[in-house]
């Protein structure tokens, strides 16, 4: 069973997503996957400083940008929040987060 958080993703500028807890693949260091329209709203887009990779997924290969270290992640629960934690980001043209809504989760 998929398990989502609503989270607080931090650069220079700040956006609060909903994300899947496990997307099935381990990293040495923690790893954020957003779609381009959450990377152009933390200012990451177009991807100047990053690294584009080509990910081997179930899918098949995805092309996408890694940035080492870029953006600072929280978990938002209610009037609780978690500690920041540094993490990488990676930018894919295919997938995309839920935003949080009045009445629930929307679908970007």
């Amino acid at each position: 069973m998929p398990v989502r958080l609503r989270i607080r993703v931090r650069t220079e500028r700040e956006v609060e997503l909903v994300a899947l807890l496990n997307s099935g693949y381990e990293a040495p260091f923690p790893q954020l996957l957003i779609p381009i329209d959450v990377a152009k709203e933390l200012g990451l887009w177009p991807p100047e400083g990053s690294f584009e990779v080509t990910l081997e997924t179930a899918g098949g290969p995805l092309r996408a940008w890694y940035y080492t270290r870029r953006a600072f992640v929280k978990v938002v629960a209610g009037d609780v929040e978690s500690r920041e934690v540094l993490t990488d980001i990676v930018i894919s043209p295919r997938y995309g987060l839920s935003r949080p809504t009045p009445f629930g989760l929307a679908r970007d």
